[in-house]
């Protein structure tokens, strides 16, 4: 075997070593992000759920899966994910933070949540939207999700939900 051919092969070796190393850090950092975005949007009894879910966006924001800058309409970020991760065990597609910046009109809901792509069991989401004060919403179809987000926001065909804990969410738990 020649040195040019030992040099490809050791360079080779090198890079899917570098490839196998890196993936798990990588993993390890989406849970991480999925555990602060899931403890921010813990019902504590607080109105610090916004702050909290602020902050979680920010870190997504740093690990390069959210873009720096939302879409906005109305009262709402939308975040489309830019880099693949997931959320209670679906492909995470969007997140969404609704604040008031300026007055625009009526009706601010303050909160923030995230959709995914339905490909797994949704239930942890349910499960987590009783105990959090926050709801599920389902959607059959990405024709059904274009009702609720932006036009113009892609999404690949498929069935999508969305956890959402919004100050409305809180109010109606509290009377039920």
């Amino acid at each position: 075997m020649n040195a040019r051919k030992r040099y490809r092969q050791g360079v080779a070796y090198a890079i899917l070593l570098c490839f196998a190393l890196v993936q798990p850090v990588s993993a390890a950092s989406d849970r991480t992000l999925e555990k602060g975005f899931v403890d921010a949007l813990r019902y504590d009894g607080s109105a610090h759920r916004q702050a909290r879910a602020g902050k979680a966006i920010r870190a997504y924001k740093a690990a390069g899966v959210l873009p720096q800058r939302p879409r906005r309409q109305d009262y709402t970020d939308y975040y489309v994910v830019r880099k693949p991760t997931t959320f209670m065990g679906n492909p995470m597609v969007l997140m969404v933070e609704e604040y008031m910046s300026a007055y625009v009109g009526c009706c601010v809901n303050p909160g923030a949540g995230v959709y995914v792509r339905v490909t797994g069991s949704i239930e942890a989401m349910h499960d987590f939207a009783r105990l959090n004060r926050c709801r599920v919403e389902e959607y059959p179809d990405r024709k059904a999700l274009r009702v609720v987000v932006p036009a113009g926001l892609a999404m690949p065909p498929g069935k999508y939900a969305a956890l959402l804990c919004q100050e409305s969410d809180e109010e109606e738990a509290a009377t039920a």
